[in-house]
């Protein structure tokens, strides 16, 4: 009889136990908090059970030992706002009504102030130069997450379309400075 349990158990082992688990979504990256910060922003999904990665829509885990069945929810909460579907912008630099945190929602940075009156000369903000005045993450969304529009969920289409890794432009290689050419030896003078 004990050799009968211990063979079911080596079966279930080696099938995975009947182990199912919904995938898990990994949000990498960050929400970008200026105008000037490319959005670096992706996703990789996980088996729950071992965390190898999941391949698009696969039914079962890769990774034979593990071999869980895989489901696939049809959204998942945004990992950039933590599913509240506020801008995380605005939230980390605690604005109120969408205003750029950089010139307080005017549009213009002052070079000098003396107390709050601005003096000299004033430049447009260089974080809300494409909106003046609005936050360079949510824009004219008022206040809402931009990854999954303020609804705090992002369907697993959307997600799946991310799931590229960014990758960094690379700038074109200066050509090689020339070398100067070495003058040729001088020969000493002969002596006679």
């Amino acid at each position: 009889m004990k050799k009968i349990f211990a063979l079911a158990a080596v079966m279930a082992f080696a099938v995975g136990c009947g182990r199912t688990g919904t995938v898990a979504a990994v949000f990498k990256g960050t929400t970008p908090a200026t105008s000037a910060t490319k959005d670096q922003r992706w996703i990789s999904f996980h088996c729950p059970a071992c965390g190898r990665a999941a391949a698009d829509g696969a039914k079962t885990c890769a990774n034979k030992e593990c071999a869980a069945k895989l489901t696939w929810p049809a959204d998942y909460p945004c990992g950039y706002c933590a599913g509240s579907g506020d801008c995380p912008t605005c939230k980390m630099m605690s604005q109120d009504g969408n205003k750029c945190y950089n010139c307080g929602g005017s549009g213009t940075m002052a070079l000098g102030t003396v107390g709050s009156v601005p003096i000299g000369r004033t430049l447009p903000c260089p974080n809300c130069k494409d909106n003046p005045g609005l936050c360079p993450t949510c824009k004219t969304q008022k206040g809402k997450c931009d990854f999954c529009k303020g609804g705090g969920k992002v369907d697993v289409a959307t997600l799946k379309t991310k799931t590229e890794a960014p990758t960094e432009e690379k700038k074109p290689e200066a050509p090689p400075e020339k070398q100067p050419e070495k003058a040729p030896a001088e020969k000493p003078p002969e002596k006679k």
